[in-house]
């Protein structure tokens, strides 16, 4: 289960949901499809053109500007060229769609299922545009014609459970949640899904248990919001509490290679960027790299680019270019603070503080919102031993909100070292929530415990963390420095 920001571990895989037959399927797909037409009929839209020859594709080019309207007006002339083609009107509507022309991609798509619909993926498609116009009803619609088509795809049960919850429906949408498990035991969306659906129904055990297998193979901070909200419902305030608070309402990109495909059909420099970005995410790094090549003819002196190429070359080891592109996009925006930040990062990996000093403190001043600049200030004072001022630093970066457990864990450490026990308490403790599954954040927490003198907390909070990993050494070393070392009584 790969999602931004969610790493996994894979456990192994199910057997796939039984393939519909041919013959029943297409008896479903007709079906579906009948029911689907009389619905848009009835909404006042139609699907114009005899079974023969398709009409015109719809012309959007009024509403669009620039790379959209061009690359609409590039495939409205393949379209014409080759009318027969339905790869290019589809592509068509995915350019519409992903440039937020919902209703020209919902009439191209209809226009392509229409000739043809036999295609799982089109369905889904026009499934995701009726959804993103707030035609929830003809969305799901859709999605079922995409289900008869190609049940072993989970998007295509987890999707539509989604959109049952945001219409209110968490009873419909549970079967279908849990369908995508079976479909796939490592989607994070199906999974997302089933929990929700059994929160909402009151299911709150079977919900939390959900989240705390999932828990298990990702930090993510929606996974910890989402256990916040079960177990406050359950009554349980201070496990509602802890969770909540390193937990985040904002709700994943889960993996959908399909909408993918829709994104990639989005134009524009933000659109380019926000594809590169993807790659990464996917470690996809040779294609990332293709992108980039292309787009610099068109993105010569775009800063943002710049720092998608050094990022390139740093995870390629290649750290004078990665350093001299950064150099290179200083030169056109001096004040640009997220170069001053990477510059401060590059030069620090080359044991250059006092150049990395002085980048990030530009940063700072150009941009004193940015928490990753307070969070490269902290380290580099530790690295002079500067506890006060790194601590200083910490405290500005968690005021702006880092939702980063290993910084969380740093952040207790460096309170520990401070002095600030209680702090360092209080933060350690949610670190055990953010990070549950570390067995350092319960070192950490036996730490600032046992600075307060509560050697029996401290203890407990080892052993939690050895029941995660009973042969940490760490854990093992702290355990017997408080063994060696009592704390003196009378």
């Amino acid at each position: 289960m790969k999602v931004p920001g969610m790493e996994s571990r894979v456990a192994p895989r199910p057997p796939r949901a039984a393939e519909v037959s041919s013959g029943m399927a297409r008896t479903i797909r007709s079906t579906i499809y009948t029911i689907f037409l009389l619905s848009l009929s009835i909404s006042g839209m139609s699907c114009d053109g005899g079974p023969g020859a398709l009409p015109p594709p719809p012309d959007g080019t009024d509403r669009a500007a620039g790379e959209v309207r061009t690359a609409i007006e590039s495939q409205i002339g393949l379209i014409a060229a080759q009318p027969a083609d339905l790869a290019h009107r589809a592509e068509l509507a995915r350019i519409y769609q992903a440039n937020n022309l919902l209703d020209f991609a919902v009439t191209t798509w209809n226009q392509v299922l229409k000739a043809d619909d036999d295609n799982a993926e089109h369905w889904y498609c026009l499934s995701l545009a009726l959804q993103k116009d707030g035609r929830y009803e003809e969305a799901i619609k859709a999605a079922a014609a995409a289900r008869a088509l190609a049940p072993n795809r989970s998007q295509v049960w987890w999707r539509p459970a989604m959109w049952e919850m945001d219409m209110g429906r968490p009873e419909l949408a549970e079967p279908l949640a849990r369908e995508a498990i079976r479909v796939d035991a490592n989607n994070a969306g199906g999974t997302t899904a089933l929990a929700l659906s059994l929160t909402q129904t009151g299911k709150l055990n079977e919900a939390i248990t959900v989240l705390k297998d999932l828990e298990k193979k990702t930090s993510h901070p929606y996974i910890k919001y989402l256990l916040g909200q079960a177990y406050q419902r359950a009554g349980n305030t201070e496990l509602s509490q802890g969770y909540l608070q390193v937990g985040k309402a904002e709700k994943p990109k889960f993996p959908d290679p399909w909408e993918s495909r829709i994104l990639d059909a989005d134009r524009g420099a933000d659109a380019t960027l926000a594809r590169i970005d993807r790659l990464f995410d996917e470690g996809k790094r040779d294609e990332a790299a293709k992108i980039i090549h292309e787009a610099s003819d068109s993105m010569p002196d775009n800063v943002n680019l710049m720092h998608r190429r050094a990022d390139l070359y740093r995870t390629r080891g290649d750290f004078k270019r990665w350093t001299m592109e950064l150099k290179r996009a200083l030169k056109i925006e001096p004040e640009n603070a997220v170069t001053h930040l990477n510059l401060s990062i590059a030069y620090r990996n080359q044991e250059n503080y006092a150049q990395s000093m002085s980048h990030v403190v530009s940063a700072i001043k150009h941009n004193p919102l940015m928490a990753d600049s307070h969070l490269q200030l902290a380290r580099l004072h530790l690295l002079n031993q500067n506890v006060s001022e790194a601590v200083a630093a910490l405290d500005e970066a968690f005021r702006l909100g880092v939702d980063d457990p290993r910084e969380q864990l740093q952040y207790a450490h460096v309170l520990l070292r401070a002095g600030r026990f209680d702090e360092a308490e209080r933060q350690a403790r949610l670190v055990t929530f953010s990070d549950s599954q570390n067995p350092l954040s319960w070192a950490v927490l036996a730490e600032t415990l046992d600075a307060q003198g509560k050697r029996q907390e401290a203890m407990a909070a080892l052993d939690k963390g050895l029941l995660l990993d009973p042969n940490n050494q760490a854990l093992r070393a702290i355990r017997i420095r408080f063994q060696r070392n009592p704390i003196p009584t009378g």
